[in-house]
């Protein structure tokens, strides 16, 4: 039987006397409107979630049976696709049907385990089953049908061809996938290979036909793998881009996080270790002249000037990325590399250890007034993300009270060149306004004075 509880309250709402025996498994459907249930009556049922009213007038959750399907074998598990378009169903003679979820009219059976499968999903994409059985084995399937193979000759390469609407390149050896050519808009039927091997030919359902040829162009099979995940993790992105829901804010930042970004951000963390390196350097430099200026001092031997100490320790190499630049300038350059924008996306990828760091160099380029509207937007953005652990971190409060003063000088400093350039911009404006006034006063004038000329000579004749 089937049982329908309250989750809040515990209390059982209904018990649906189900199938005739046992009853091994039940999936939720992924749109959350109903349920399946099998078991050791080798049925399978679909059930609905309805809302009717009980015995008292109140309206409870039930559910109202709507199909049974009869299998070969008992049931033992199943599992729905995430789209709802597949339904697997493990049986107890060591199979897995696969069926059409809205037809239930058979899509594949997949043999292979030597006792039952107990367990088994579908991956989100619905390319991929995973099966765990009696047997201690967990086996992959894919559900990306394969509809055509064929080798190259005289080789164990070979070409495969299904409903992903790609063909695909395998070494038979290692089982590994060379590359794959992508193409047909519709899933690919029919697929030939040359007897030299130097060219394919495909058929597929979008009613063409595509002839492929052999180049000279090297494959590195590392490089087809990293440009795969890059693709896998650009179409993973763009599908979790936040939605626009009721109460949602209507503004935001207008960007999105790409491939560009993440990129854009490694450059900025890996600029951020290259100068705090660098800055290492200096310090372990300044420290080892201290010491051995104290060194000399308790000698005795006749106190030596800080500038041959200098001398006798080599100074420290600066990175040949800096390009004759300082640490602290190597970062502003990578800043103003960012698109303005990717710039808050790029920024988001910092942990908060950098953004620490980026702080003091924000600092150091306020002090120096360089680039104040890009480092205010840096700085503003920056303590609006990380607001909570801003405030709860004491070490940044020094460095947060300098530069609050510099920024507050330097937006006054600009505040009143804005101001004065303003002012002078509306002297001009109201010059050149009278001019024209004096100068249209200046033609009506002289318009007048003709006319009147004019007139009296008229007069006269």
């Amino acid at each position: 039987s089937l049982e329908l509880y309250e989750v809040s309250s515990g209390d059982l709402l209904e018990e649906i006397e189900a199938h005739k025996a046992e009853v091994w498994s039940i999936a939720l459907r992924p749109d959350q409107q109903g349920l399946v249930s099998g078991g050791a009556d080798k049925q399978l049922k679909f059930w609905e979630f309805r809302m009717q009213k009980n015995e008292a007038g109140r309206r409870v959750l039930t559910l109202v049976h709507t199909k049974t399907v009869t299998m070969e074998d008992d049931i033992l598990a199943i599992v729905f696709s995430a789209d709802m378009k597949l339904i697997a169903v493990a049986l107890l003679d060591n199979t897995v049907k696969v069926f059409h979820a809205d037809t239930m009219n058979f899509f594949l059976s997949l043999y292979g385990h030597k006792l039952p499968v107990l367990a088994l999903d579908i991956s989100s994409d619905g390319t991929t089953l995973v099966t765990a059985s009696a047997d201690k084995n967990i086996k992959l399937w894919g559900l990306d049908l394969v509809i055509v193979i064929v080798h190259c000759f005289s080789t164990h390469y070979f070409f495969t061809a299904g409903k992903d609407k790609t063909i695909k390149y395998w070494d038979g050896d290692t089982y590994e996938k060379i590359f794959s050519l992508p193409g047909h808009q519709g899933e690919v039927w029919g697929l030939a290979v040359s007897n030299d091997g130097e060219f394919i030919v495909s058929s597929s359902h979008d009613r063409s036909i595509r002839i492929w040829e052999r180049t000279t162009e090297q494959i590195f099979i590392e490089e087809e793998r990293e440009s795969e995940l890059e693709k896998i993790f650009e179409a993973s992105l763009e599908d979790n881009q936040p939605s626009l829901e009721d109460g949602a804010r209507e503004t935001a930042i207008a960007t999105t996080r790409n491939l560009a970004t993440i990129r854009a951000g490694e450059l900025l963390i890996e600029a951020i270790d290259e100068a705090e390196k660098d800055k290492m350097k200096w310090v372990e430099y300044e420290n080892t002249i201290q010491s051995l200026q104290e060194m000399n001092e308790k000698s005795g031997l006749g106190k030596r000037s800080r500038k041959e100490l200098e001398n006798s320790v080599a100074k420290p190499h600066p990175s040949p990325l800096f390009q004759n630049r300082s640490g602290s300038d190597y970062v502003l350059s990578t800043l103003k590399s960012i698109p303005s924008n990717d710039l808050e996306q790029s920024l988001l990828s910092l942990s908060f250890s950098e953004v620490i760091q980026l702080f003091s160099y924000l600092e150091d380029w306020m002090m120096r007034n360089i680039a104040v509207e890009l480092n205010c937007r840096v700085m503003f953005f920056l303590l609006k993300a990380h607001h909570h652990q801003i405030v709860s971190n004491r070490t940044l409060l020094l460095t947060l009270t300098r530069l609050q003063e510099v920024t507050k000088n330097q937006l006054k400093s600009r505040k009143n060149t804005i101001g004065f350039n303003r002012a002078a911009m509306n002297f001009l404006a109201r010059e050149f306004e009278q001019a024209q006034s004096e100068s249209i006063f200046h033609e009506v004038t002289k318009n007048i004075m003709a006319t009147k000329s004019a007139t009296k000579k008229r007069k006269l004749k």
